[in-house]
């Protein structure tokens, strides 16, 4: 997908991705600007570390005093608290949260973000709540109708 983001793609409909997001000129004169203003953008002086080789995709969020290892991936709409880092080639996954520092080599997803396996049973688990629920009910059910009392607490 990068190669095809770099190269283009037939039929014309976008050539690059600085062509889809602002002309060299426009991201020339804002990299000037944060570099002159200490690594920030705007006059409040909050800075973001200098870093290379880094992936931010669109409308990432980035509160000040964050360093970002060498080839670090945030992808769209992710947000990170203020005074976090984020490790070397690790990746922050769409629409997550970042409130703690984020380990070197680690997929972390979710809000708060946290490692991608742990969030992913943890959603698969809330999917079955409604029939774990059920199940208990049937289970209670049963042990009323043996004269035996459902404990509950």
């Amino acid at each position: 997908m990068l190669i095809a983001l770099e190269r283009g793609i037939e039929g014309n409909k976008w050539f690059s991705l600085i062509d889809k997001v602002a002309s060299e000129r426009t991201l020339g004169i804002a990299w000037e600007k944060a570099r002159s203003n200490a690594g920030s953008c705007d006059v409040d002086g909050i800075s973001v570390a200098f870093f290379e080789d880094v992936l931010l995709c669109s409308q990432v969020g980035l509160a000040g005093s964050s360093h970002f290892g060498d080839g670090a991936v945030l992808a769209g709409k992710v947000g990170v608290a203020d005074h976090r880092k984020i490790g070397a080639n690790s990746v922050l996954m769409a629409k997550s949260g970042v409130t703690r520092d984020i380990p070197a080599g680690e997929i972390y997803y979710g809000m708060p973000a946290r490692p991608v396996r742990e969030t992913l049973c943890q959603y698969s688990l809330i999917a079955q709540l409604d029939e774990m629920k059920d199940r208990i009910v049937d289970l209670e059910r049963g042990l009323d109708g043996d004269n035996h009392r459902a404990v509950r607490s």
